[in-house]
C-alpha cells in the first residue's frame, strides 16, 4: 500500500494523488472485503478464471483450447475476464462466461469462488480467498530486459509463477520479488503451436518462392499510460517505433536488399507499443500484421514460426520461444546502452545466439544470409535454447493441467 501511495503521489501530485489512493483503497476494500465474505458463504467452487494481457490470446487461450478439446467445461465453469466489451463476441462458443471489470458484481463473486485464476501480466482480483490458487503464467521467459519493478508478484495473491527452465529461477525471482519455491517449471502455453503446427505463408496469400522474415521487436514506447506515466524505455527515437530505423530511406535501402534476395520481412509491432503510423506502411517487400489484424483474421503468428526463414528481435523473450522452431535470429541491439530497463544478466550478448546487429549494413547482410541459406549459430542457439526451454515437446498446456490435478 506505501508503494502504491507514494506512486499515486508521484504521478499525481499530493491532492490529486491523496484522492485517487483512497478511492483505491476503498474499491480494494470492497472488492477483498466482499469475496471474503461470499467466500464464507458460498465457498470455493468448480470455476477456473482465464485474465489475458489481451482478450483472448497467448497462454491462456492456449490453456482454453486445451481445457474445451477436453470436455473440462462438464466439470468446471470457465471465466474469461476481457478489457474491452467489444470483444465479447469473439468467444461466444458456449463454453465459457466473458465478464470485465464493468461486471464488478459477477467479478466479486468469482474472486470469491473460483477454484484457480490463471493469468499472464495483471490479475482481475486482488486479493486471493481461502483455498484458492492464483497462478501467474507470464508473458515471456526468460526475461532478457531487468523488468523489476514493472511486475512484482504478491504474496496475498499469487500462489504459483511458471518459469521456463529451472536455470532462471533465481533472476525470476528477485526480479519478480517472489519466492523461487513457488515458481513451477513448464513450457508455455502458447508455444505449443510451434513444434505442431503445419501452416504455411502460402495460405495468406504468400508467395511460395519467397522467404519469409519475422521481425517482432519489443517496444521503446507503451501505448498505455498507468498512473499518469507513459512508459518509455529507451533514449533513442526511431520512425514508426522500429529500432534501427530513423528515416523512410532506411527502409528503401532494406526494400531494395530484400526484393534482390526474394524475401518478404513481416513486421508483427508489440501489442504495447506507442501508436506509430506503422499499419501505414506501403513497401513491396515489407508487410505489416498488428495485433488487431492477426485478431480479425484469426492468425496465431507462433503457429507460423516454423515456415518462416528466420527471426529479427532485440531484447524481447520471444527469441526464446522462437529458438524452439530452430530458425536463424538476429538481435537489433543499436540502443543498448541507453536501454533504460538494463538487462538481466551482466554478460547478456551471451544470450544472443545470433547476429547481433547494430547498423543497417549488418541487417543487410542478415538477410543476405538467409538468402543464402546460412546459419551460422546453430549450435550456440541450440545451447541457449536447452538453457531456457526445459520442454520443446508441445504439451504445455495439457502439463499445466496436470500440475494443477484439474
Amino acid at each position: 500500500m506505501l508503494r502504491k501511495l507514494k506512486l499515486m503521489l508521484k504521478s499525481y501530485g499530493r491532492i490529486k494523488g491523496t484522492a485517487l489512493f483512497m478511492k483505491y483503497c476503498f474499491t480494494t476494500m470492497v472488492n477483498v472485503g466482499g469475496a471474503k465474505i461470499l467466500r464464507s458463504i458460498l465457498g470455493i467452487k468448480n470455476v477456473i478464471v482465464l485474465k489475458g494481457q489481451t482478450d483472448f490470446s497467448g497462454n491462456c487461450k492456449a490453456l482454453y483450447d486445451e481445457l474445451i478439446k477436453n470436455k473440462f467445461y462438464e466439470k468446471y465453469k470457465i471465466v474469461w475476464h476481457i478489457n474491452n466489451n467489444s470483444n465479447l463476441h469473439k468467444l461466444d462458443d458456449g463454453y465459457c462466461e466473458a465478464i470485465s471489470d464493468r461486471n464488478w458484481l459477477k467479478k466479486i463473486y468469482y474472486n470469491a469462488t473460483a477454484t484457480i485464476v490463471f493469468y499472464e501480466v495483471s490479475c482481475c482480483f486482488q486479493r486471493r480467498v481461502k483455498g484458492q490458487r492464483v497462478v501467474y503464467l507470464g508473458h515471456g521467459c526468460p526475461s532478457l530486459k531487468n523488468c523489476k519493478g514493472f511486475i512484482t508478484l504478491n504474496p496475498k495473491l499469487d500462489t504459483n509463477a511458471m518459469i521456463t527452465s529451472d536455470n532462471v529461477r533465481d533472476v525470476m525471482a528477485d526480479m519478480l520479488c517472489f519466492q523461487k519455491e513457488k515458481f513451477i517449471v513448464n513450457g508455455m502455453a502458447r508455444n505449443d503451436v510451434i513444434p505442431k503446427s503445419q501452416m504455411q505463408f502460402q495460405e495468406f496469400g504468400f508467395d511460395k518462392t519467397m522467404k519469409v522474415v519475422v521481425w517482432m521487436p519489443t517496444f521503446r514506447n507503451s501505448n498505455i499510460v498507468e498512473n499518469n506515466i507513459r512508459r518509455n524505455d529507451s533514449s533513442v527515437q526511431y520512425l514508426y517505433g522500429l529500432p534501427l530505423i530513423h528515416s523512410e530511406v532506411d527502409l528503401k535501402t532494406i526494400n531494395n536488399m530484400l526484393q534482390k534476395r526474394n524475401i518478404i520481412l513481416l513486421i508483427k509491432p508489440h501489442p504495447r507499443a506507442a501508436q506509430s503510423g506503422i499499419d501505414e506502411l506501403k513497401f513491396s517487400n515489407i508487410i505489416v500484421w498488428t495485433n488487431e489484424y492477426l485478431e480479425k483474421n484469426n492468425i496465431d503468428i507462433y503457429s507460423l514460426f516454423k515456415s518462416s526463414s528466420g527471426l529479427i528481435t532485440d531484447y524481447s523473450s520471444v527469441a526464446f520461444d522462437y529458438m524452439l522452431a530452430d530458425r536463424p535470429l538476429a538481435y537489433i541491439i543499436d540502443d543498448m546502452k541507453s536501454y533504460k530497463l538494463g538487462f538481466a544478466y551482466e554478460n547478456i550478448i551471451d544470450y544472443m545466439p545470433g547476429n547481433q546487429i547494430k547498423d543497417i549494413e549488418g541487417l543487410l547482410s542478415f538477410f543476405y544470409e538467409i538468402s543464402e541459406g546460412k546459419d551460422l549459430y546453430l549450435e550456440k542457439r541450440h545451447q541457449v535454447c536447452a538453457w531456457a526451454n526445459q520442454y520443446n515437446d508441445g504439451n504445455n498446456a495439457k502439463r499445466l493441467i496436470d500440475i494443477f490435478s484439474l
